[in-house]
């Protein structure tokens, strides 16, 4: 195995380069969600999995979106697939929940952030307590908001611009300069020290993130000032976060036990279900997923105090849906959106429109190829 050793965002160009020799190695390629179109949409560099045998009715159990997101938008072959549905979850301190809330139960405060408007008047009664933040950081709230939008960012080759993005911009100006989400940025080193204070009411978090990454991290790792002390909800809108699908490397030389590697992961009901108790991660096999939690072996993981969190993420990965949606500007078109907004709420820009405009130059800068029609 080649490990490059970097964060998930360098790894694209990592891959690119090691591939340029032609005498490298590579039997299977793991691909991250934001880039993993660079590749797979890339016949020179992967290979559809049929070529190792599979049909996409193999997959039958695994989630729709994660066989979505593993096809070529440009020819429909299906070339990769994750072991993962990296579905995610708002996840909030019991205790504060109940000190400002009078919230003692999941159900009870999923009904205080069971959409977006909810959301907001459930911030606003938090900070007219003098209570903290209901999220921390915008960059949080985005990962979720995003993947609540109906259609792809790109259609007949232009860039959309709508409604969507002039109300989400509205939205985040509320939330960042009402204190409702603190002007904290995700991934800084301040970011997950604040769930060991009283400032912050809650994360959104993905399947991967409730242990180090950052959950637990947030509370003070086993034994925190916070551990133990959190619950998870579905919150406002269902959605995934990250991911890493395997796809078969166009020079691969062992397709068999490529197969084998791939099948254990992912359709083998004894091997998803291995990985997912000892690894407390929520695996894309459906079949397997419901069957755990039906079992009621897993208790979830530590951070919780006892909650499993697998019982909210299998309600939200049914919920995921991102057939047509896909596009492989995602990425790039998600990120300039995202910093043209952040803009707009620091002041950068004075205006909406003047944020739409300035999103709009960030995506003609990045797709220079002429692929993607902005007017």
């Amino acid at each position: 195995m080649k490990n490059f050793n970097v964060q998930g965002g360098q790894a694209s160009e990592q891959y690119t380069q090691y591939l340029a020799n032609a005498d490298n190695d590579a039997d299977i390629m793991f691909l991250e969600a934001d880039w993993c179109l660079n590749f797979i949409n890339d016949d020179a560099q992967t290979l559809p999995l049929s070529e190792l045998g599979y049909s996409e009715s193999d997959f039958s159990d695994i989630y729709d979106y994660v066989v979505e997101t593993g096809k070529s938008t440009t020819t429909g072959a299906l070339k990769g697939i994750s072991w993962q549905a990296a579905a995610g979850g708002f996840c909030y301190r019991t205790d504060l929940a109940e000190q400002y809330l009078s919230v003692k139960t999941p159900d009870e405060m999923q009904e205080k952030v069971k959409d977006w408007d909810t959301f907001l008047a459930t911030a606003k009664t938090l900070k007219d307590a003098n209570g903290p933040a209901l999220s921390a950081t915008l960059g949080g709230v985005w990962q979720v908001y995003s993947g609540s939008r109906d259609s792809a960012w790109v259609k007949d080759g232009k860039l959309l611009v709508d409604d969507y993005c002039t109300k989400y911009a509205e939205f985040a100006h509320t939330l960042y300069n009402e204190g409702y989400v603190t002007k904290v940025s995700q991934w800084s080193p301040e970011w997950t020290p604040l769930g060991q204070t009283d400032d912050v009411m809650g994360f959104f978090v993905s399947t991967w993130g409730f242990g180090d990454t950052i959950l637990t991290a947030a509370a003070g790792g086993e034994g925190g000032a916070t551990f133990g002390k959190w619950n998870c909800v579905v919150g406002p809108s269902e959605f995934y976060w990250g991911g890493t699908w395997l796809a078969p490397a166009a020079r691969i030389n062992n397709k068999e036990l490529a197969k084998q590697f791939i099948d254990f992961f992912t359709i083998n009901e004894e091997g998803a279900t291995a990985y997912a108790e000892k690894q407390g991660e929520y695996m894309s096999n459906k079949k397997v997923m419901e069957a755990i939690i039906a079992k009621g072996d897993y208790k979830g993981a530590p951070v919780l105090g006892g909650q499993n969190q697998f019982e909210v993420l299998n309600k939200v990965a049914d919920g995921i849906d991102m057939k047509g949606k896909i596009t492989p500007y995602d990425a790039v078109i998600k990120n300039e959106f995202s910093n043209a907004v952040n803009g707009y709420c620091d002041g950068t820009y004075a205006t909406v429109d003047e944020a739409m405009d300035a999103f709009k130059d960030g995506v003609a800068g990045q797709i220079t190829d002429g692929s993607v029609t902005i007017e």
